[in-house]
C-alpha cells in the first residue's frame, strides 16, 4: 500500500472510525480538523465513492443541521447517478 494511495486513505478512514474518532466530532476540535483534512483528500480523489465519503465526513463536521442534511442529500443523489451513469 503506497502512503497517499487511495487504498491507504480508505484504511484511514475505517481506522479512525473503528477507534470512534467520529463520535461527537463537533465538540473536539483537533479531531473536527481530521475529519475534514480526510474529506478535502476524498473529495479531491478520482473516484466516485471517495468524492461521496469525502460529501458525508463533511457532513459529520458540520454544526448547522439543515445544511448538513442537505450536503448528505446531495452526496446521495451524486453517487446514485454516478452508479447510473455507468450502467448506461
Amino acid at each position: 500500500m503506497q502512503p497517499g494511495s487511495e487504498l491507504g486513505l480508505v484504511v484511514e478512514i475505517c481506522s479512525m472510525a473503528a477507534d470512534g474518532g467520529f463520535v461527537n466530532v463537533l465538540n473536539d476540535h483537533k479531531r473536527r480538523d481530521e475529519v475534514q483534512a480526510l474529506s478535502e483528500r476524498c473529495r479531491s480523489s478520482g473516484s466516485a465513492g471517495l468524492i461521496a465519503v469525502g460529501h458525508l465526513l463533511v457532513s459529520l463536521t458540520e454544526e448547522e443541521r439543515v445544511a448538513s442534511k442537505f450536503v448528505f442529500t446531495g452526496t446521495l443523489k451524486a453517487t446514485i447517478d454516478s452508479f447510473s451513469a455507468g450502467r448506461g
